[in-house]
């Protein structure tokens, strides 16, 4: 009986580390196109604060 159950655990573990893996990839994307905007408005914040957003 603790195959079952065990297997569900897997599954939805899975599940959530893709939807975390997602939402980190959807963030970097944001941060990316926001960082190229903000570049072409001459409006680029200091480089040690977007390596501090990159650290994190």
């Amino acid at each position: 009986m603790p195959q079952p159950s065990s297997q569900t655990s897997i599954t939805i573990s899975n599940f959530q580390t893709r939807i975390l893996l997602f939402v980190m990839f959807d963030l970097f994307m944001f941060y990316i196109s926001r960082d190229w905007v903000l570049s072409k408005s001459d409006m680029l914040m200091p480089d040690g604060e977007w390596k501090l957003l990159l650290a994190l």
